[in-house]
């Protein structure tokens, strides 16, 4: 008990902690060789091929929130993406590039 220095958590609580600790926010930069670059983020079918969402873009000095799926992606676009950990690879692949 709390008394005595330890406490128990809920399989609730320890559900919802566990995905949380699988979340992971990230950003790339897409550059003119990169797959993603020059195609809309619903072409590349980013959510439904990688689990990724795109949560913005950062373009020059203007920030596109919530990014829909007619958005294309262009070189020096930074993408800021959430998704779980073991997504990002994925991501990375079809959007960015293999090598980069």
């Amino acid at each position: 008990g709390i008394l005595e220095g330890s406490w128990s958590t809920a399989p609730e609580a320890r559900g919802v902690q566990e995905a949380i600790d699988a979340l992971a926010i990230d950003w790339v930069i897409l550059d003119p060789g990169s797959p993603g670059t020059g195609r809309t983020i619903g072409e590349l079918g980013i959510r439904r091929g990688t689990g990724v969402t795109v949560m913005s873009i950062l373009r020059h000095n203007r920030v596109i929130d919530r990014p829909g799926p007619e958005e294309e992606l262009r070189a020096g676009d930074r993408l800021v993406v959430a998704a779980r950990r073991d997504r990002l690879g994925a991501f990375r692949r079809l959007v960015v590039g293999a090598d980069r």
